[in-house]
């Protein structure tokens, strides 16, 4: 029985590990929050999102680790992380009704992407993956009203794993990026500015 113990924990360790010397390729996929509803004064007011990247590390979005916790292989996005993070916004906009992209003269969304990392956590015979999204995002005031400034941090997390591998990495990554989406459009504050924002907006247009 204790050796059948034994033997089990050693092939859980295997397993967990196995993987761990080979780089992998992720493609974050953003689905957008279900059923949203079209904003009715969004109609005409065009957007433009852009995203700077000032995250610390850009060659990866996760490091994959082996039975004994230690850091190998790298595990990368397929597509350029502040791409994702922008199509993220515009599809959002897009399904509220703003015009994305904007041409000349369009409401400005600027994003400034701090963290887009997964990590992982290897216990004895399981493992844990844990990603954190957070950015810092303005619309700049226009015509002396509106502007908005909120830093957004999200995280997602799958515990009980028995596979170390990027796929697990893109699952809690998909999950920190919709709450952080989902935490920017919650706000009304958001919006408003938005609609405050376009160049020649008045007050009485709120």
């Amino acid at each position: 029985m204790q050796r059948s113990r034994i033997l089990g924990s050693l092939l859980a360790a295997a397993a967990l590990g196995g993987c761990a010397l080979t780089p992998e390729s992720i493609h974050i996929q953003y689905s957008p929050a279900p059923g949203t509803a079209v904003l009715p004064a969004a109609a005409g007011v065009p957007v433009t999102v852009s995203v700077t990247d000032l995250r610390p590390d850009k060659s990866r979005v996760g490091t994959k680790r082996n039975a004994r916790d230690v850091a190998l292989a790298p595990i990368r996005a397929a597509e350029d992380v502040p791409a994702t993070v922008q199509r993220a916004v515009e599809t959002e906009l897009r399904a509220r009704g703003f015009g994305v992209p904007g041409a000349a003269g369009a409401v400005q969304v600027q994003l400034e992407l701090a963290s887009f990392m997964s990590r992982f956590k290897v216990f004895t015979v399981s493992a844990e993956a844990a990603a954190d999204v957070a950015f810092v995002v303005r619309v700049p005031a226009a015509g002396g009203h509106g502007g908005y400034e909120r830093r957004i941090a999200a995280e997602g997390l799958n515990t009980d794993l028995q596979l170390v591998t990027g796929e697990r990495a893109r699952e809690v990554l998909d999950q920190a990026l919709r709450e952080a989406i989902r935490q920017l459009f919650a706000d009304p504050a958001f919006t408003a500015a938005l609609l405050a924002g376009r160049p020649g907006a008045t007050r009485a247009a709120l």
